[in-house]
This record gives structure tokens, sequence and C-alpha cells, in this order.
């Protein structure tokens, strides 16, 4: 069993999924689908964000030499890679396909 990431085709049957689940009459079954239909586009997003990113934008191998104390009006850098994200998302427009 090939357990690597979310490719094409998996995306895919998610989509399928997703799209039957809506389809039933019970209100939590078509959240669930909705829910793994967000998932799915959003999945997407990130993979059109990534892939048309600049591939220099995160330095590999950062000098020390050029940490710098911050100024008192700086904010405090984002302590996790999730508020990191949020932060350069946050001026992104989504798209709906």
């Amino acid at each position: 069993m090939n357990v690597g990431g979310l490719d094409d085709e998996k995306l895919s049957v998610l989509s399928q999924w997703a799209a039957g689940l809506q389809r039933d009459s019970r209100a939590e079954v078509v959240a669930a689908g909705r829910a793994i239909e967000l998932l799915v586009d959003e999945i997407e997003r990130l993979h059109v964000l990534l892939w048309a990113g600049p591939l220099d934008a995160v330095p590999t191998d950062p000098d020390p030499d050029d940490a710098r104390p911050l100024a008192r009006d700086e904010p405090e850098p984002a302590r996790s890679l999730r508020q990191r994200l949020q932060h350069r998302l946050a001026g992104t427009p989504r798209t709906s396909t």
C-alpha cells in the first residue's frame, strides 16, 4: 500500500466522495461532504501557491550573522508554521473553482 502524499488521483477520489456525501438526506453527512470538499479546495490552492512561489523565498542556510534584534515597533516573528502561513496567505485572494 502506497502511503505517499495526496496526488491528483487521490484528490479526485476525495472530491467524488464529497459530492456523493453532499447528496445524502442527513444533514451531518452533507456537512462532512462539504468539509471534505473545502479541504480538497484548500489543498489544491496551496499546491498552486507552492509551485507559483519563488524558489528562493526561504533561505536554506540562514546566516547567523544576519540575525538582528527586533526594533521596538517591529512585530515578533511567528512562532509556528501555521502562524507564518496564515500571515503569508492573509492577503492572498481565494478563487472558487
